[in-house]
This record gives C-alpha cells, sequence and structure tokens, in this order.
C-alpha cells in the first residue's frame, strides 16, 4: 500500500498507537471480521429461538 491509499483508523490508532500503519490497518481487518462473526452468531441464535432452524 502506497502513501496515497492510507486510511485513517482513528479507534484502532488510539488504543495501539505504537503500531506501524500496517499494524493499525491488520488490526482493523481482523476486529471488522471478529464483528461479522459474532453478528453471525448473534442472528443464528436469534433465529434458532424463532424455531427456524
Amino acid at each position: 500500500m502506497n502513501q496515497n491509499d492510507k486510511k485513517e483508523y482513528p479507534a484502532i490508532r488510539k488504543l495501539y498507537p505504537e503500531f506501524t500503519f500496517e499494524e493499525q490497518a491488520e488490526a482493523e481487518d481482523t476486529l471488522k471480521r471478529y464483528v461479522a462473526l459474532v453478528w453471525r452468531i448473534y442472528n443464528r441464535k436469534r433465529r434458532e429461538k424463532r424455531g427456524k432452524i
């Protein structure tokens, strides 16, 4: 990734100020994937509760 492609990750940057930009981007990606997993689990449990699975 070059300097023109940089995105800002303010929350990650505040949590991990010692990380490089690449490490912050990786942490952001990991967080997004984790939240997506938790959301899928939540929705599945909600459907099971309603008897749809």
